[in-house]
């Protein structure tokens, strides 16, 4: 399926760029063409009064590329607000999610083996070990700035691969483990929420590593780390509520590794789906109306204010045909160009 989509994205990136550069070819020779008939073979009787012709034809052409362009602006702007809101209601979901692993690491008794855990992360000289650089080190050939360290928590005596696994990864997902100072409210942090949405640096950093779905193993091995019994009612009904709205179809009927399986499932696809949103928010100007700004630069440089000036400016003959020549063989083969471009603007504004 994602191989499926992959191809699919790149074979009409492809043959996107591919019609691109062959318009542009068959404009640039019908450009040399046109002027060659013009200039060598006299089709047309030129005049300086060829120019108004030219400035007119351009201005209702800018005119026509500029309303495309505030259109196409205007309308980006309303989709990034309505991804903006659907950014916002993932990032309350995920936090619901980062929620549920607050409560279930921030107590001593819940886990089978607090000095695997709690002990061994919450405090002394391993409390700064982030999950990210411990899962990139341990499957790649990165080097984080802590690697002493980390080579020195595979070989201490209360590191557990399973459990102290699960629960780094957990603790990551609920405090930075970067920064040293007191955060009062670790859910709303910055370093992982601003304005109500994830930083893309952190999803993508998620994405790299697989963090959730590194979760969801071990809880759907039913490997038993975690003594839910040892919880108190206030807190199971905390992750009630917190289930529900990360799956509102899902019934909960008993807090364990299978429900913390399904809940970390259903969390990873909204952190990819949130990944691409933001990637989507927080590009630059878009190719298309990049694209378009380039036209309307072309079109006003030498569509408007070049036959101005060559009004103004009194040429011989041979400079004023040349010119004259130059100038409508540059639009003949831009207008050429434009015309499949301005079709594709149409059809994906029509889709």
């Amino acid at each position: 399926m994602i191989y499926n989509k992959l191809l699919f994205r790149i074979t009409k990136l492809y043959s996107t760029y591919l019609s691109f550069v062959l318009i542009s070819i068959i404009s640039v020779e019908l450009t040399i063409i046109v002027f060659i008939k013009l200039q060598y073979y006299y089709i047309l009787n030129i005049e300086p009064s060829s120019a108004i012709i030219i400035i007119t034809i351009n201005l209702a052409l800018f005119s026509a590329l500029f309303s495309i362009l505030l259109k196409m602006i205007s309308s980006q702007k309303k989709l990034k607000k309505e991804k903006e809101k659907k950014a916002i209601i993932i990032s309350k979901i995920i936090t619901e999610f980062r929620n549920i692993l607050n409560i279930l690491t921030e107590k001593f008794g819940v886990w089978e083996n607090d000095n695997a855990t709690k002990k061994l992360f919450d405090s002394g000289i391993y409390k700064n070990v982030d999950y990210y650089e411990y899962k990139l080190m341990s499957k790649s050939d990165y080097t984080p700035k802590n690697n002493e360290l980390i080579n020195s928590l595979f070989k201490d005596s209360n590191h557990q691969n399973s459990q102290s696994d699960l629960y780094l990864s957990m603790i990551s997902l609920v405090k930075n483990r970067n920064n040293n100072k007191i955060i009062i409210d670790y859910l709303f942090d910055p370093y992982f929420i601003e304005n109500y949405i994830y930083n893309i640096e952190f999803i993508e950093k998620c994405n790299t590593i697989y963090h959730i779905d590194s979760i969801w193993f071990w809880f759907n091995e039913n490997c038993n780390f975690i003594n839910y019994s040892n919880l108190g009612s206030s807190d199971i009904s905390y992750i009630e509520q917190s289930i529900k709205t990360i799956d509102p179809k899902y019934k909960f009927n008993e807090l364990n590794d299978k429900t913390m399986a399904h809940i970390c499932l259903k969390t990873s696809t909204y952190f990819n789906e949130l990944y691409f949103i933001l990637k989507f928010i927080n590009r630059g100007i878009p190719l298309n109306n990049l694209f378009l700004i380039v036209c309307l630069i072309f079109c006003l440089l030498f569509g408007i204010l070049s036959p101005i000036l060559f009004t103004i400016i009194h040429f011989n003959v041979f400079h004023t045909i040349l010119i004259t020549n130059i100038l409508l063989s540059l639009n003949f083969g831009f207008i050429i160009f434009l015309i499949p471009y301005i079709f594709y603007l149409l059809r994906n504004d029509i889709s």
